[in-house]
């Protein structure tokens, strides 16, 4: 048995040597890759981004009610988590109702804050707001989501532009 070994000389062994590491190592590396794959996955899927529309009325009769409905959108590519829309309005607005009520939304003065929850990647949340305008001249409604560590909204160029919505109402 050891003649033959002896025949087969040492470049023989060299690249069998190389063979079998390559392999080792490609089972070891490849190992590795498989028990990451979460956090491959991760890296994939991107960071969720949440983008704010609103829509209501260009004017409004004093004395009149108004409806606005603020859109709460998840662009990204992955679950956000704190969804809180904050909606203010102007004063000479007197808020009448939210939809969603209590106690995913609370008013305090001119303030909305609603506590929507995680929303998945393509998921969307509305609130519809009845206000009235109790003085003339041009009031402007700003809802936004506000960006934490908990929302994880990192698309640069988009935070502070589609994080925060207005819409301006004349009352005549």
């Amino acid at each position: 048995m050891f003649r033959w070994l002896k025949k087969r000389g040492i470049q023989f062994w060299f690249w069998v040597a190389w063979i079998v590491s390559f392999l080792v190592g490609g089972i070891i590396i490849f190992g590795m890759i498989g028990a990451q794959a979460g956090f491959w996955q991760k890296l994939r899927s991107g960071p969720p981004d949440f983008e704010v529309t609103m829509a209501g009325p260009a004017t409004l009769a004093q004395g009149a009610e108004g409806t606005y409905v603020v859109t709460i959108k998840n662009i990204g590519r992955s679950e956000g988590a704190g969804n809180t829309p904050t909606i203010t309005f102007p004063d000479g607005m007197t808020i009448n109702g939210v939809v969603p009520g209590s106690p995913a939304c609370t008013t305090t003065g001119q303030e909305i804050v609603c506590r929507l929850g995680s929303q998945v990647a393509g998921a969307q949340g509305s609130v519809t707001v009845r206000a009235t305008a109790a003085s003339a001249g041009a009031k402007t409604i700003t809802a936004s989501v506000p960006v934490s560590a908990k929302t994880r909204d990192t698309d640069a160029e988009e935070i502070g532009t589609n994080n925060t919505a207005t819409l301006t109402t004349t009352v005549q």
